[in-house]
């Protein structure tokens, strides 16, 4: 599977505000100035260009005086050969990235979310989108980006980010671990607000082609509920993917239509693992408190399809699982666990 993720527009800006009592109006709805579980704010209401740096201690940093293309970024690693050796730790950030909210309103739309004065849990990913193409095709990574699989996603939410903070992100790769075929290795994002963390993420991504000496750690298997609270059948369109890619920006072709998917070992067209994911958890709250995803991308969700979303809850802890109509496959599965 070609690896791919999204992109934010670079001209977004922060929308004017107006201070109304202790709350702050953005386009006309009141939202609180800073969330009750952190000590400062970022800078609402000027407009901030977005600065790229250095990470301190990465064995690589690439440099950006803009918000990279990701689909240039990725078709610069399809072309080019692999190196050899180790995953090195490459890491790029950037500060000041805001949110444009036409773009965070058709994702909430296409995903299923409900209106809020907070960002969804898995947007900054796709804020952070261009960026992680910066790390998996740089030029010191031991595989090429055609091939490798995005196999789980573990995100943290430590406080709520309001919709029209700017956040500073960082991206770096985390070392690879022998897996049954190549290895395993890790993108690891952590956002802040204000100087204060409040968002970090890893995703899980196996490189089939890279070799790497060791016997795999033990898996640790995931024990579903007996039984289940409530489920839900979903009707997932041949567009899907199309229409995830609007708002997305992945142009990734194994999504967009079965012609281009086949080439790849797709007999159709699967649906986005993010949007897969965005979907199931879309009735978890997260505007209070921190809140903690862990997800485990199994099959893919051929297109169009009808999958059955499951959901178990036991006080703090909610798990979800998406399976075919039949039973027989297991799509997704994700445990949320939260502290109000």
């Amino acid at each position: 599977m070609l690896f791919a993720n999204v992109q934010l527009d670079d001209n977004a800006r922060i929308r004017k505000q107006v201070t109304v009592g202790a709350n702050t109006m953005i386009g006309g709805a009141a939202r609180m100035a800073r969330p009750a579980c952190r000590t400062n704010t970022a800078k609402v209401g000027t407009t901030l260009e977005p600065r790229y740096s250095a990470v301190p201690g990465a064995t690589v940093n690439p440099t950006f005086d803009r918000m990279p293309s990701m689909n240039r970024l990725l078709l610069r690693g399809l072309l080019r050969r692999r190196s050899m050796g180790p995953v090195p730790e490459v890491a790029v950030s950037c500060s000041n990235l805001t949110t444009d909210p036409q773009r965070l309103a058709a994702y909430r739309s296409v995903c299923g979310l409900a209106e809020s004065d907070v960002l969804p849990l898995l947007w900054p990913q796709v804020l952070a989108g261009p960026l992680h193409a910066a790390v998996l095709t740089h030029a010191s990574m031991p595989f090429g980006v055609l091939g490798i699989v995005h196999m789980a996603q573990s995100t943290t939410q430590l406080c709520p980010i309001g919709v029209d903070e700017p956040v500073d992100i960082q991206v770096r790769s985390t070392p690879a671990v022998p897996a049954k075929r190549g290895a395993i290795f890790g993108i690891r994002t952590d956002i802040s607000v204000g100087g204060e963390p409040v968002w970090h993420s890893e995703m899980g991504i196996l490189a089939p082609k890279l070799d790497m000496p060791g016997e795999p750690p033990e898996r640790v298997k995931t024990v579903l509920p007996e039984t289940w609270d409530s489920q839900e059948a979903w009707a997932v369109p041949e567009s899907m993917g199309r229409t995830y890619r609007k708002v997305s920006g992945d142009m990734n072709p194994i999504h967009l239509h079965a012609l281009l998917a086949k080439p790849f070992g797709f007999r159709r067209a699967i649906a986005h693992g993010m949007w897969t994911l965005a979907r199931a958890i879309h009735d978890i709250p997260n505007d209070q408190g921190k809140l903690t995803v862990d997800a485990q991308f199994r099959k893919p969700v051929f297109l169009p399809s009808k999958p059955v979303q499951k959901m178990s809850r036991d006080g703090q802890r909610q798990t979800v699982a998406l399976m075919s109509a039949d039973g027989e496959r297991t799509h997704l599965i994700a445990e949320a666990s939260w502290v109000p």
